[in-house]
């Protein structure tokens, strides 16, 4: 690494200009740069250079540019010009170092230590300073405080009941005109692992497409699944899963945007085609508490939608059953109760068990295909549409293949699968 710089060599200057001693312009050009710079480097460096110790050129007719912001004496705190270090912790907060010359002493309120911080006061609660102190300094214009200090802010996260307040912010209501229809036939639109944030709507976008061809071909009902990691992070300021796992850094503005394009794409066709729409949501372990707050927001926005977000039923965030004529259906993400989805279905939920032909169980979380027979129930775990991302890229899970699903039905059993 190269230590000196054209412009390394004219700050060091400006500063010896500005009354400070050889070991101060070390010290700063260290704290700045990483460098390990003597007294007597500083003095060697700029006397080759042409100028003397107090930054003066030693050839009276030489020039040299003060090409750094000279202090306002009339401002009361001056920025060091230093970068920022900047650190995130294991838990989500934001260590920041934070480095000001002030006139005098002084003290100050939270907000004001996080605009020191440069962290806005919406996003962030500042949660401890580390490190205070004040030193003195020597500067043009007299005598200066030093303050450095490291803050500690705590990212900002909004309850479920904020969360839904602001997806519910100035939503109107969507009535479709539905055209009546004799079809029989059910069709089923399972969403496993969708991950958006991750997954932009760029990437399913002609997937949607074929989704809606199939739609237009009419049924009696038609049921949309929501299985679970319908987003990749839970928390919108930092990206981590329900459980507090840190993830690859995305964007929930745009997840939850992506979300509703998919679902404006197709709920208002569904109800357009169909005589009945459900949905149906279990939670994943990326984002089980966003998904059910959003499920919130579409039913205000689709009042014509049947929506089961099984409230009635304490283990139904991580599992339901619905009955398709004599069909049924059992839902979960699949990350738990693995072994004992089979055995549940019956003993959870009889009077569906009872009163249908064909059993089901559709299930995600793996991001790979596998149909199984699992005690004369079809378990059919679904694959996804998502990009891999750097975890599965590192562990060698690139192989999957990248699907949507659509399942048609007749009264007693599947007829027709869609792969797109």
């Amino acid at each position: 690494m190269k230590l000196w710089s054209k412009d390394r060599v004219q700050e060091a200057v400006y500063l010896l200009s500005q009354g400070y001693s050889t070991q101060e312009v070390a010290d700063q050009l260290n704290s700045r740069y990483g460098t390990d710079f003597s007294r007597d480097a500083i003095r060697i460096k700029v006397n080759r250079s042409g100028y003397s110790i107090n930054g003066k050129p030693k050839d009276s007719k030489q020039e040299y540019k003060q090409e750094f912001k000279q202090e306002d004496p009339t401002d009361d705190g001056y920025p060091n010009d230093k970068k920022q270090t900047i650190k995130t912790t294991s838990n989500g907060d934001s260590e920041v170092d934070v480095e000001c010359l002030f006139n005098t002493k002084r003290k100050f309120t939270p907000d004001e230590l996080l605009e020191l911080a440069g962290l806005s006061t919406a996003d962030f609660t500042l949660k401890q300073v580390k490190g205070s102190k004040w030193s003195v300094v020597t500067t043009k214009y007299g005598r200066k405080w030093n303050f450095y200090a490291s803050v500690v802010a705590t990212p900002n996260t909004a309850s479920l009941d904020d969360m839904v307040a602001e997806i519910n912010k100035s939503v109107k209501p969507i009535e479709v005109e539905h055209d009546e229809q004799d079809e029989v036939t059910n069709l089923v639109l399972p969403f496993p692992d969708m991950h958006f944030g991750w997954t932009a709507y760029a990437d399913i976008r002609n997937k949607i497409t074929q989704i809606q061809e199939i739609i237009e071909k009419n049924y009696d009902t038609i049921v949309i699944e929501q299985l679970g990691d319908l987003f990749h992070s839970d928390q919108m300021h930092s990206s981590q899963t329900v459980r507090g796992t840190i993830l690859d850094d995305v964007n929930m503005r745009d997840a939850f945007r992506y979300a509703s394009q998919m679902f404006s794409d197709i709920i208002p066709l569904a109800l357009k085609h169909a005589n009945h729409v459900r949905y149906y949501t279990v939670f994943g372990n990326h984002s089980g508490d966003l998904e059910y707050a959003y499920a919130l927001a579409l039913k205000a926005r689709y009042p014509q939608v049947e929506f089961h977000l099984g409230d009635e039923q304490p283990q139904t965030d991580w599992r339901c059953a619905y009955q398709l004529g004599h069909v049924g259906i059992m839902l979960c993400h699949g990350d738990v109760a693995k072994n004992q989805i089979s055995g549940l279905f019956p003993n959870e939920y009889k009077h569906i068990w009872a009163d249908t032909e064909t059993h089901e169980i559709m299930s995600g979380h793996f991001h790979s295909e596998k149909f199984r027979d699992a005690n004369g129930i079809m378990w059919r775990q679904l694959g996804t549409a998502k990009p891999n991302d750097p975890y599965e890229i590192k562990n060698g899970f690139t192989s999957s293949k990248k699907v949507m699903y659509a399942f048609a039905y007749d009264d007693t059993r599947m007829r027709i699968m869609y792969e797109l």
